[in-house]
This record gives structure tokens, C-alpha cells and sequence, in this order.
């Protein structure tokens, strides 16, 4: 009775406070039933279970949406098998659910028809009243798991959801980048603006560290609008993600302008990118120029007079390839354009060696796969010969069974027909046996008689 009392407090004031209930909890866990022990430890273990797999979803999810935000996108494979393992703890969890309910909707009818035949009119109405006491917490109970097995499985769906739209956008951000990349868009690295920074006479290589600076403070200002004005989850902090920021399809909104900012950052890294590169070929241009008007002077008659004149002559030869850069940009020939390199006659000498020795290396390579491709060939041809030789004797030796078989067939044939012969006629061997007995029956009849 010390129990049932319990149960029914506990189920009576189930709406107090936490101090309360969790005293309740510790009097029934000091004192359960032997029939509520084994599903209140199920119901433990697919609570932790549920709970748990609740958190590595979401942490998951953070972690791809962090993933996501760094450019460029260096492990795709990782945040992916790690969205499927949540997911399938998920699942896990929501197998693991569904089959406590089961237990607990069979418990709820077993309780339920004890109730229905406990109630006839033959049982006296004090037992009656103490048995219904005594079941009616069970039942109590059973509803309580009841609603809790319904509230985790509101809250597993709604983790699955959460991780199937991660899913969704890392693929669609996948796809979005391999098109990029098929479409034209440079590389979003910053590899050039530091080779550029090296190079001499390059007074625009300042650029690309400005739109640097500047990409960064507009990024920081989408990620202020999508953590504080919108309301959304702070991922780009990684903050803590749990059940109450991603409530509902709130997601969907976060993630959208986490994918917008992430392909105007990739736009505006290839144009930087481009940037850099036209300023790397000006300045090399430039150089080039300079180094070929300081060898022109030599003929020059402003050869002695000393380094102004060397500057006038590379100021001179600047402004002539803007003019000649320009006339291209408008489209006019560029048959007037300077070359860049010039070289001497042992270099060019020296190139011609090396350019022979090469074409030599390349013939001696052509002409060594030749051959270790005609040898190849030979030995396929040789090996299937050989396949068709072994098949064709293969072929003989079945012919040769097969026939041999037809005839141990014929042979156990005749041997059976030479057995059924004789019993085919009239007067057999095994007639002939009973007409010798028969006549020795008779001959020891007449025998016995004549005695007699």
C-alpha cells in the first residue's frame, strides 16, 4: 500500500515543482514495483539515447555549417560522412522510440483488459475498488511514458529535418562551386597578391589587399546581420546550437544567406584574382620593357649621359606601351608591340641544344613505348593462341566423354534387355521352379500314401 501511495502522489502532483517531483522520483526509485523496474529503466536508457543523438545532430550541423563558411571548401567528404552519422543516430533513436511505444501501447492493453474482467458483477465491490487501486497507476504511468515517448519523437523529427536541409544546402553549395569552376571563375586563393607584393615596379599590387580588407569587413557585416538582426543561429561564431536556436524552419532562412554570402565572396575573390594577375603581366611587361630600352641605349646618343637619361628612356618606353595597351583595348593591331625577352646568341645556341636534346629523348621515348607496345601485342597474340589452343583441346576431351558416355548408356541398355528376355516367354525359369516343386510335392504325397 506504501507504494501504491507513492504512485499516486506522484501521478497526482506531477505539475508541482522540480524539487518536488525529483523527491517523488527518488521515493519511487527507492521503492518501485517489480512490474514498473524494467520501464522505467527503458525509459532511462531511450531518453539518454534520444537526447543524445538530439545533440550530435545539431553539433553536426554546426560544424558543416562552419565548414561552409571557410573558402575554400577543404573537407566536403568529412562534413558529409559526419551529417550521415547523425543521421543515423537519429534514425537509430527513432527505431529505438518506436519500439518502447509499441511496449507501452501492448502494456496499456494488457492493463486494460485485466481492468474489463476485473470489473464483473460476480466480485465483491471492496476487492474490486482495491484491485482498480492498485492497477490504476500502472496505467498512469503507461500514459506518462506515453506522452513522453511522443514529445521525443517531436523532437527527433525535427533534428532530422534540421540535418536533411544541412544536407540539402551542402550539396547545393557543391554544385554551385563545381559550376563555378566549370564556368570560368579563377581560383578564390590569395597565392598571387603575395607573388605580386614581391615584384618590382608594381604600384597598383596594393589593390587586391584593399578588396581584401574590404571583402572582410562586408563579411563581417552579413555575419552581424544574420546573428543579431534576423535572430538566426550563431554559427559563424560557433556557438553553442541546441534545440531552441533552431527552432522550427528557421534554418531554411539562415542558411539561404549563409549560401548568398559564400558565392559573393567566391565572385569577388576571383575578380581580385583577376585583378592581381593583369597587374602581375603589366609590371612583367614593364620590366621587360625597361630592361630592353637599357639595351637599346648602348647605340643610343644619350649613352653618356649618365642615369637621367636611362630614366627618360624607360619613362618614354612605359608611356609607349600604354599607348600600345590602349590601341589593343581598342582594338587596333598589335604588330607594333615590343617583345619582351631578348636573348643573346649563346643563350639562343644553348636553347637550340637543349631543345634537340629533347625532341632526341622524345623520339627515344616514342620509339621505347613503340616497342613495349608491339611486345605487348605479341604476347596477347601468343597468349591467345594459347587460350585456343587449351579450348579446342578441351572440346576433345568433352566429345570424347560424351561419346563414351553414349556407349556405357547403350551397354547398360542391352544388359538390361538381355535380362528381361527370359521372363518375356512363357515356360521361364521361374515357372519351371514351380512346376519342380509342385511335382515334388506330389511325388512325396504318392510316397507317403504307398507307405501307408
Amino acid at each position: 500500500m506504501e507504494r501504491t501511495a507513492t504512485l499516486q502522489d506522484l501521478f497526482a502532483h506531477h505539475r508541482h515543482g522540480a524539487g518536488e517531483v525529483s523527491e517523488e522520483r527518488a521515493s519511487l526509485r527507492s521503492s518501485p514495483s517489480p512490474g514498473l523496474r524494467p520501464l522505467q529503466e527503458a525509459a532511462e536508457v531511450v531518453s539518454r539515447t534520444v537526447h543524445s543523438a538530439i545533440h550530435t545532430g545539431y553539433h553536426r550541423v554546426q560544424e558543416a555549417m562552419r565548414e561552409m563558411g571557410e573558402i575554400p571548401m577543404l573537407s566536403i567528404s568529412r562534413v558529409e560522412g559526419g551529417l550521415r552519422l547523425g543521421e543515423a543516430e537519429l534514425l537509430s533513436a527513432s527505431a529505438a522510440v518506436e519500439e518502447f511505444t509499441n511496449a507501452v501501447w501492448s502494456a496499456l492493453t494488457q492493463v486494460e483488459t485485466r481492468a474489463k474482467t476485473r470489473r464483473l458483477p460476480f466480485i465483491p465491490s471492496a476487492l474490486r475498488d482495491s484491485r482498480s487501486a492498485v492497477e490504476s497507476p500502472s496505467a498512469h504511468l503507461l500514459e506518462h511514458y506515453r506522452e513522453l515517448l511522443q514529445c521525443l519523437s517531436a523532437r527527433l523529427a525535427q533534428c532530422r529535418l534540421t540535418v536533411t536541409l544541412c544536407k540539402e544546402e551542402l550539396a547545393l553549395c557543391k554544385s554551385e562551386t563545381f559550376l563555378f569552376s566549370r564556368c570560368g571563375v579563377l581560383s578564390s586563393e590569395d597565392f598571387v597578391s603575395s607573388d605580386a607584393a614581391k615584384t618590382p615596379n608594381s604600384g597598383n599590387i596594393s589593390r587586391p589587399n584593399a578588396g581584401k580588407a574590404e571583402r572582410k569587413g562586408q563579411g563581417e557585416g552579413v555575419r552581424r546581420d544574420v546573428n543579431g538582426i534576423e535572430g538566426s543561429p550563431k554559427l559563424w561564431e560557433g556557438g553553442d546550437v541546441g534545440s531552441s536556436a533552431l527552432e522550427g524552419f528557421g534554418i531554411v532562412r539562415s542558411v539561404s544567406k549563409h549560401a548568398k554570402f559564400y558565392m559573393d565572396d567566391i565572385v569577388k575573390k576571383a575578380t581580385n584574382t583577376v585583378l592581381v594577375a593583369g597587374d602581375n603581366v603589366i609590371s612583367i611587361a614593364r620590366t621587360g620593357l625597361a630592361q630592353n630600352s637599357l639595351e637599346d641605349a648602348d647605340g643610343d646618343p644619350f649613352r653618356g649621359c649618365g642615369r637621367n637619361s636611362n630614366k627618360n628612356i624607360v619613362i618614354k618606353d612605359q608611356k609607349h606601351y600604354r599607348d600600345v595597351e590602349m590601341k589593343e583595348g581598342l582594338g587596333v593591331s598589335s604588330s607594333s608591340v615590343i617583345p619582351r625577352f631578348h636573348y643573346t646568341k649563346d643563350e639562343e645556341q644553348r636553347l637550340k641544344d637543349e631543345n634537340v636534346l629533347l625532341l632526341h629523348r622524345q623520339h627515344e621515348n616514342s620509339a621505347r613505348d613503340a616497342k613495349e607496345v608491339e611486345a605487348s601485342v605479341r604476347e596477347l597474340s601468343q597468349l591467345t593462341l594459347l587460350m585456343n589452343d587449351k579450348v579446342m583441346q578441351q572440346d576433345e576431351q568433352f566429345s570424347i566423354l560424351v561419346k563414351n558416355t553414349e556407349e556405357v548408356r547403350h551397354l547398360m541398355q542391352r544388359s538390361v534387355e538381355e535380362l528381361v528376355k527370359p521372363t518375356k516367354g512363357f515356360w521361364n525359369p521361374s515357372r519351371q521352379l514351380i512346376a519342380l516343386l509342385w511335382i515334388s510335392t506330389i511325388f512325396l504325397l504318392l510316397a507317403n500314401y504307398l507307405v501307408r
